[in-house]
């Protein structure tokens, strides 16, 4: 199964909003913390960090970036 469609849209959508001409935009640490919790879902580490971990869950790798997201 490709990821290729999934990873464009979220291309487009970061390029729209870190283009200086739009109204709705992110700064680079706001861009900086959606894209790690973005990598955090397929590293097995989001629920760590949203409260919704399983019981007995190993995280093998700890993201200070989003320690301070969940804060």
């Amino acid at each position: 199964m490709s990821t290729a469609h999934v990873e464009s849209t979220v291309n487009q959508l970061i390029n729209q909003r870190m283009c200086k001409k739009r109204q709705m935009r992110w700064s680079r640490s706001g861009a900086q913390f959606l894209l790690n919790v973005r990598t955090a879902h397929p590293n097995g580490r989001l629920g760590r960090y949203t409260g919704l971990a399983k019981p007995g869950a190993i995280d093998r790798t700890p993201d200070r970036n989003l320690m301070l997201i969940a804060a």
